[in-house]
């Protein structure tokens, strides 16, 4: 029989870096905290001054999510979205803030872009 694994859905709408770690601390004191998901790193809102850029407020939240994860001693992944040209979506320090990157393609979107049939599913 699997374990179960305790998990904990936290949904604001319009969360800040502030009310994530807020929500993050708590569920760490509780509970204990071994993986954050955050889903998607781009929306996370983030106070912007005329003075800052949006690359820059992206990067303000890669940089918060890692020391987030060294305060708590857990794992974060964050997802992030890609351009058009397979890189990351508004800022470079979030491949620079990242201890791993993963990318995921799927095939058979790209290959619909293109006026190619699908790629037959991997199976096995």
């Amino acid at each position: 029989m699997p374990a179960t694994l305790p998990l904990r859905v936290y949904r604001p709408d319009g969360a800040s870096l502030g009310d994530i770690a807020s929500a993050a601390r708590a569920c760490a004191r509780a509970d204990g905290l071994d993986l954050l998901v955050v889903d998607y790193l781009q929306l996370v809102e983030v106070e912007q001054s005329r003075a800052i850029t949006r690359e820059q407020a992206v990067a303000s939240v890669s940089r918060g999510l890692k020391h987030l994860s060294a305060q708590l001693g857990c794992h974060v992944i964050a997802l992030s979205q890609l351009n058009d040209d397979g890189l990351m979506r508004e800022s470079r320090a979030i491949k620079n803030d990242a201890s791993v990157v993963i990318k995921v393609e799927r095939r058979g979107r790209i290959a619909a872009e293109v006026g190619q049939p699908p790629a037959s599913p991997v199976t096995g």
